[in-house]
């Protein structure tokens, strides 16, 4: 086990139960002091920072990676109608795992594994999490 990466998921998990994804919100009263005035129409809304709201930049970059696992997964099941790909079923494990926090019995079932396998499906998912976050490091730089 990746304990860097489990850390990274374990709060992402309870950051996206805590606080959800959103971390602005529409204000009419910045709209008007940002225009001096009521906003033309037409215009994108302003948006201000509620304190504390939203994820922290480490659990969106997971959550992000997390996203890119499950588009992949979702493309390669559409391709092949038998059962579904790693990255899929790895996801599932993911969201039972962290963000549910459900019982390893319902993880097993998440994960389309008996026990013996669990713990090489646990090292899988923070491989490849760890591999989508390079990536994503590497696209930003």
């Amino acid at each position: 086990m990746n304990e860097r990466i489990e850390g990274l998921l374990v709060d992402w998990g309870e950051q996206r139960r805590r606080r959800g994804l959103m971390g602005t919100g529409v204000s009419p009263l910045a709209g008007l002091i940002e225009w001096c005035g009521a906003p033309p129409r037409g215009e994108p809304s302003s948006v201000i920072l509620t304190g504390g709201a939203g994820m922290g930049y480490a659990a969106s970059q997971v959550d992000g990676a997390l996203a890119a696992m499950e588009r992949r997964g979702a493309l390669l099941d559409e391709q092949s109608n038998a059962s579904p790909c790693l990255d899929s079923l790895l996801v599932q494990l993911a969201y039972a795992r962290y963000l549910g926090q459900k019982p390893l019995s319902e993880q097993l079932v998440a994960a389309r594994c008996g026990k013996s396998v669990y713990y090489e499906r646990l090292d899988a998912l923070h491989a490849a999490v760890e591999r989508e976050l390079k990536v994503r490091l590497k696209r930003s730089a």
